[in-house]
């Protein structure tokens, strides 16, 4: 199975930059999960999407996955000596490793199961579902019920079609986007988060839960969607910590995921079935102002699908030696320009994490860490997920970049916002 141009794109800036592009999460679990259950869950997810437990191989034009791992492979050996923080930030090479792991962790009173993945083979949407469909596994496995944990189909399908990306899109549109992203690298005029080095190093999470529903409330109130609040609000943190440092102003800009996939894409996960968009906005402006011009710039993209420009004109790169495709693709142009990452991922309807119920009331969840990767020149990242108790925030950041008390900082200003 070929790899888009979109997915090898991730495996060269992991090479070039040394930045990692793993996706992952943390799960402590209460009741006693056995490394047994862990591995007969993993296969089973592994029989659905095959691609967790493929290799990479460089073939006579671009990459492509071959089936190599079992599910022993896929989940780290017991004798290892990683703890939590080493394996998330010790590199997957989809060469010569799964680009899907889990290492699991007793403690005396729970279990942690440490999920991380190679952006190459999964985008957030598609981890969220594979990570989440492991844990019903497990809960359903202790019950005595009936309860499907998920659907038997397998997963085979990659990408977007050619005519899904141009229907309802004007080429003219399409055509104009990337240039226009091309023209805003060169002109260089976004600001740039006061970071300490622009260099590959260690990441760390911060998380914090505020409340949920005041916010869809709030943005609901504005005619606008809870992604454009949320987006505001990183926008006016990191203007007021650079404001603090006395970074000259510039406007601020967000690379936002937009899933590619049909609303009930099931189970076709495989890849990165998302194109980012990005956002301008002044973090000084107002709150409320902020967020209606952002929802606007977000309107008016989708409204154009600008988001299917990439994914379309990049297509052809996926036929290009591996050699000359890593020429091509990391460079100043290509690699983004904007300030920061943020994202609002919406766990699936059909997947609630309600283990507690689904095993009888033998496994819950304690706590929960996610993280994303951290590009080379943002230093930070932020991912928000609305969960049962709120919604939770995500601080990736690299610690030579940005020091702990200074994300904190951030953490700290994103919820004055947000609240």
């Amino acid at each position: 199975m070929r790899l888009s141009a979109i997915d090898a794109f991730f495996v060269a800036y992991q090479e070039a930059s040394g930045v990692l592009m793993t996706v992952g999460a943390d799960i402590a679990l209460s009741g006693g999960v056995s490394r047994r259950e862990v591995l007969r869950c993993v296969k089973r997810a592994q029989q659905i999407w095959p691609v967790i437990g493929c290799r990479l191989k460089v073939a006579w034009f671009g990459l492509k996955w071959m089936p190599e791992w079992g599910p022993r492979d896929l989940v780290a050996p017991q004798e290892g000596t990683d703890t939590i923080d080493t394996w998330r930030n010790t590199a997957i090479d989809p060469f010569t490793q799964p680009p899907f792991q889990v290492m699991y962790t007793a403690e005396p009173d729970r279990v942690i199961l440490s999920f991380r993945a190679h952006h190459a083979a999964l985008d957030g949407q598609a981890f969220y579902r594979v990570v989440a469909t492991i844990l019903r596994l497990i809960a359903v496995g202790r019950s005595t019920s009936k309860t499907s944990a998920v659907d038997a189909t397998r997963s085979t399908a990659s990408g977007v079609p050619i005519p899904r990306l141009i229907r309802g899109a004007r080429l003219g549109d399409l055509w104009r986007y990337p240039r226009w992203l091309k023209q805003e690298a060169l002109a260089n005029r976004s600001a740039r988060l006061d970071i300490r080095v622009v260099t590959a190093g260690p990441l760390s999470v911060l998380a914090r839960t505020i409340p949920w529903s005041p916010l869809k409330t709030r943005a609901i109130g504005m005619e606008c969607r809870p992604v454009s609040l949320c987006a505001a609000a990183w926008m006016r943190t990191i203007q007021a910590f650079n404001d603090r440092r006395k970074v000259n102003p510039a406007p601020i800009s967000l690379e936002i995921p937009v899933s590619l996939r049909e609303v009930d894409f099931g189970q076709d996960m495989l890849g990165n079935l998302i194109s980012p968009l990005t956002l301008f906005g002044d973090g000084r402006a107002p709150l409320d102002d902020l967020t209606r011009d952002l929802h606007n710039q977000l309107k008016d993209a989708l409204e154009r699908k600008l988001h299917h420009a990439v994914p379309l004109f990049s297509r052809l790169g996926q036929y290009l030696p591996w050699v000359l495709f890593k020429r091509i693709a990391i460079t100043p142009t290509a690699t983004g320009f904007a300030t920061s990452h943020f994202t609002l991922l919406t766990p699936p309807k059909d997947l609630p994490l309600n283990l507690e119920a689904l095993s009888g009331g033998t496994v819950r969840i304690i706590e929960r860490f996610q993280y994303t990767p951290v590009c080379l020149h943002m230093g930070a990242a932020v991912l928000a997920m609305p969960q049962d108790d709120g919604l939770r925030i995500y601080l990736t950041y690299r610690e030579n970049a940005v020091p702990t008390a200074s994300a904190e900082f951030l953490l700290d200003g994103l919820e004055a916002e947000l609240r």
